[in-house]
């Protein structure tokens, strides 16, 4: 037991825990952003079918720039040296068959399906830069989607909600900062993209506050590009309480994971998943956890670690919408999600739900 020091009183196995995680988090935080995994990131959270290299280079010099006040080092510094070392990773993607050229003018550049996987892996590399401003806007967004316009108090408090669920949610994918600290990193990102000051965000109506993004992110694919970096991650997790939802009953974790990518690959076949990403078995796994520690299934202490399901229930459907409901935003116009024709026009307000 340790007799000094911030786990001061915890158990060994528990200061061992959070230790690593400090550790973990400390590396994160200095480490540098490359321009490979911000290309990847701007080729997986397309929608489009293909993107020609203007698109790619605006799209990518967007996160870029998030990264750059991020206070993230970047390997290749923003400019004509960021910029050419985009194209040559275009240029080196095609070479080796992740991309494919089109003969269209201007060329666009898409991605095999069946190669977005190792690219997903590249993108992972940016994912602890990217992850703040995905779950914001994830949670900016689909409180307006869900509550309409509200006074500035009660909107913040819906939006701080959302996006401490969101946190919850995502707790195994990656090191997020204590509760307090964390909602210091919303207010800065929420300042970054609505190019206000510090915490002034909460004393602001919906409306204003869409004015502001709007100028940072005037395009709506750009808005989302931050909503679907989360997307593979809220996939795996929607599908696996799918199969669970389908498939009530006790299993050993080496025949779940079977027949969970069974049950994904049927539903790909389908067109029922969005992002071929998604189909990862670390995906389900974490997952899995996550589940066990929201007490919607328990993992036993068993050498095969049986997986005994709960009976469904309203926690489970409540977290089965709430997980395809997120999927459904980072698809919807702007129009659906607010009532307004464009992106956006201040006179028009969010109407009320």
């Amino acid at each position: 037991m340790l007799e000094s020091g911030p786990f001061q009183g915890l158990d060994e196995r528990l200061t061992l825990q959070k230790t690593a995680f400090q550790i973990c988090k400390s590396i994160n935080d200095v480490t540098p952003v490359t321009p490979k995994s911000l290309l990847c990131s701007v080729i997986l959270t397309s929608r489009a079918r293909s993107l020609s290299l203007d698109r790619i280079l605006t799209r990518s010099d967007t996160f870029g720039r998030y990264a750059e006040w991020s206070r993230l080092p970047l390997t290749v510094p923003l400019g004509d040296p960021f910029k050419r070392s985009i194209e040559q990773g275009v240029r080196n993607l095609a070479r080796s068959g992740f991309l494919t050229a089109d003969d269209l003018v201007p060329r666009g550049y898409s991605c095999d399906p069946r190669r977005r996987m190792l690219l997903n892996f590249y993108k992972n590399n940016a994912m602890h830069c990217l992850v703040m401003p995905s779950i914001l806007l994830i949670g900016f967004f689909s409180t307006l989607a869900e509550y309409g316009i509200q006074s500035p108090k009660e909107f913040q408090k819906q939006i701080y909600e959302k996006i401490l669920r969101l946190r919850n949610l995502l707790k195994f994918e990656f090191f997020f900062s204590p509760t307090d600290t964390f909602l210091e990193e919303i207010d800065e990102n929420m300042a970054y993209f609505t190019e206000t000051s510090g915490a002034s965000w909460q004393q602001r109506l919906a409306p204003d506050l869409i004015e502001c993004l709007q100028r940072k992110l005037p395009d709506w694919e750009h808005v989302q590009m931050f909503l679907r970096l989360s997307a593979e991650l809220i996939e795996s997790y929607a599908t696996a309480l799918a199969f669970l939802k389908e498939n009530i009953r006790q299993l050993d974790k080496k025949n779940w994971q079977q027949k969970m990518l069974k049950f994904a690959e049927q539903r790909q076949a389908l067109r029922l998943i969005q992002f071929s990403e998604s189909i990862s078995v670390q995906n389900y796994s974490n997952a899995l956890l996550l589940f066990d520690n929201l007490k919607l299934l328990s993992i036993g202490t068993d050498p095969e670690k049986t997986i005994q399901f709960q009976t469904w229930d309203e926690r489970m459907e409540s977290l089965h919408d709430e997980l395809y409901g997120y999927l459904s935003l980072m698809h919807e116009s702007p129009q659906a999600l607010m009532g307004t024709v464009a992106w956006v026009s201040p006179q028009r307000a969010i109407p009320p739900k």
